[in-house]
């Protein structure tokens, strides 16, 4: 059972589940203001906010002037598995560049082709 989403019975969960999420946000904003180069702010950056959702990789990419996406930094992208599955990259720079000119947000499960085919 996720912490998180514990009972109600053990009021201790969810409490301490608010206090995580509150250091977590210390630490982002400690991040954000320290003199750390690009490379470094990343690294600490993606390692806390992956490990906090119990994510299995993550990525900080920049836009280039042509539009395009660069990767500037991972963590185990490579456990992700998508050079494996033909058009992967192909759909998830689509998925990027959708985002990216949409005015809201936009959750796409793992493993989903529906915001690149525009079934979002």
């Amino acid at each position: 059972m996720n912490a998180d989403h514990a009972s109600p019975a053990n009021g201790a969960a969810p409490e301490a589940a608010t206090e995580r999420r509150a250091r977590l946000l210390e630490e982002i904003a400690g991040l954000l203001q320290s003199p750390l180069e690009p490379a470094e702010f990343y690294a600490e950056f993606l390692q806390r906010v992956v490990g906090a959702l119990g994510g299995l990789a993550g990525a900080v990419r920049a836009r280039t002037p042509q539009g395009e996406f660069r990767l500037e930094y991972q963590v185990n992208l490579d456990e992700v598995g998508l050079d494996e599955i033909p058009e992967a990259r192909a759909g998830h720079a689509e998925i990027l560049k959708r985002v990216a000119r949409g005015d809201r947000p936009l959750w796409v499960p793992p493993h989903s082709s529906a915001a690149a085919e525009g079934r979002t």
